[in-house]
């Protein structure tokens, strides 16, 4: 068992001894569930600057939590790390000194030395990732004027760091370098923001990052082509979000207009959606608790779609494996079925549909109240219930 799963083992043990689920985890820190649910499957390592609040909230030490047996007193190692003296109570990786030993001689590790660095930055309402190797950021709001940039990291990877701020855009960039994803989880970014709500969040993973962004803005512009992942807020103007890798984006609302691509085998998720163009030619999935507006989908591939409590219009077409299912009420519905994708909607109650079929894939709907259209070949099965 290596480091990662033996975290996760412990923390599942720990949580339920606790008799406390992911979600009660979750908001005892101020996080996710989903980000609970990934240390305990072995997906990733929480955030140096979560440890001690985890550690205490499950009663244990930090030297347990990863499994480090303690060592008598007088065989302990003290391991000294430079440039840590200086940190503030509460800055990101604050350890501690009775911690030095044992899990604090892993976290900053014996090859590579991790120093501190930080900058702050006034009148800052946007924000611009590009991280081309692997990291840990987290963006949450603050109660000071100004935003704060913390970076905890090794040498390497601060000279492979940029940050910069103009005209209200704070970007930071992790460019490309052979030693700066040696042992990725050590590398953290945590970005202090004045605000709820920000104007433009730019995020553009190539690697393994793995990113949370706790506010909410009004623009949004994602691109993941590699193994990260990202778990944002909300975006109320517009979103436009393009996964090409194996990372999941999961987000609460996205309320404007919406355009997503899926071409990889990430997935996508959300709490809300709103007026949606989503074409999926990959093999990841794409689900979303509530859908309102107009909604167009676009299956190419085998992933599939699932719309939950729709309301308002929809339009898909299916030209590949991939199933679309929805449930809800819909205004007008306009189904195009070319290749071998099933569209489930049994739980689906529809005023007008248009329904046209060439391909293998099967349709079931709930019912259709007013008028229906429809061409379907003899390879499709059709089934409609009760027409009111």
């Amino acid at each position: 068992m290596n480091q990662m799963e033996q975290f996760a083992a412990i923390v599942a043990e720990r949580r339920k001894a606790k008799k406390m689920t992911q979600k009660m985890l979750a908001d005892r820190l101020g996080i996710s569930p989903q980000a609970v649910s990934k240390w305990e499957n072995g997906l990733g390592f929480p955030d140096m600057i979560m440890l001690p609040a985890l550690s205490e909230t499950l009663e244990i030490s930090l030297d347990e939590l990863f499994g480090v047996k303690p060592l008598p007193r007088a065989e302990a190692p003290i391991l000294e790390a430079p440039g840590l003296e200086s940190m503030e109570s509460g800055d990101e990786a604050s350890v501690p000194a009775s911690r030095k030993r044992g899990l604090f001689g892993w976290l900053i590790g014996t090859e590579e030395e991790r120093k501190l660095e930080e900058s702050r930055y006034a009148e800052v309402d946007s924000l611009w990732l590009s991280l081309a190797r692997g990291c840990r950021v987290k963006v949450i709001k603050t109660d000071e004027p100004q935003c704060k940039v913390s970076i905890c990291a090794t040498k390497d990877f601060l000279n492979a760091t940029t940050v910069t701020c103009e005209n209200r855009l704070l970007k930071i960039k992790v460019a490309e370098k052979k030693r700066v994803c040696k042992h990725y989880e050590r590398n953290t970014v945590t970005v202090y923001v004045p605000f709820e709500q920000g104007r433009l969040l730019h995020v553009s993973i190539y690697g393994s990052s793995s990113v949370e962004v706790l506010p909410s803005f009004d623009v949004g512009e994602v691109c993941i082509t590699g193994s990260g992942d990202l778990v944002a807020g909300s975006f109320f103007q517009r979103l436009s979000a393009t996964v090409s890798g194996s990372g999941d984006f999961i987000v609460d609302d996205s309320l404007g207009e919406t355009t997503l691509r899926i071409s990889g085998s990430g997935d996508m998720r959300f709490g809300r959606l709103v007026n949606a163009n989503v074409k999926v030619s990959g093999s990841g999935d794409l689900d979303s608790d509530q859908t309102r507006g107009n909604t167009h989908v676009t299956v190419r591939g085998s992933g599939d779609v699932e719309l939950g409590d729709l309301l308002g219009e929809l339009d898909v077409r299916i030209s590949g494996s991939g199933d679309v299912s929805g449930r809800g009420e819909l205004e007008q519905l306009f189904l195009e079925l070319l290749g071998s994708g099933d569209f489930h909607g049994d739980r689906l109650a529809v005023t007008n549909a248009e329904l046209h079929a060439s391909g293998s894939g099967n349709i079931s709907i709930g019912c259709v109240r007013g008028d229906l259209t429809k061409n379907i070949g003899r390879s499709t099965t059709l089934v409609i219930g009760a027409r009111k």
